[in-house]
């Protein structure tokens, strides 16, 4: 996976979900939100992201 735009998108799109999710309020909301298929590309898109990072760690300790 190389870093683009998009990266930074799909990067943004977990912050932005993720900080809701702390909040109980807001938790009924984002249920209503997002379908389970929407999520499973969020989840999708936070793996890709995650293997991105340990890649570019691993390039950094060798």
């Amino acid at each position: 996976m190389l870093y683009t735009p998009s990266s930074q998108h799909d990067i943004n799109l977990v912050v932005d979900v993720s900080v809701p999710t702390r909040y109980p309020e807001e938790l009924e909301k984002l249920i209503k939100e997002y379908s389970k298929n929407k999520t499973k590309n969020i989840l999708d898109k936070s793996r890709d992201a995650l293997r991105w990072l340990m890649q570019q760690l691993e390039k950094l300790h060798s």
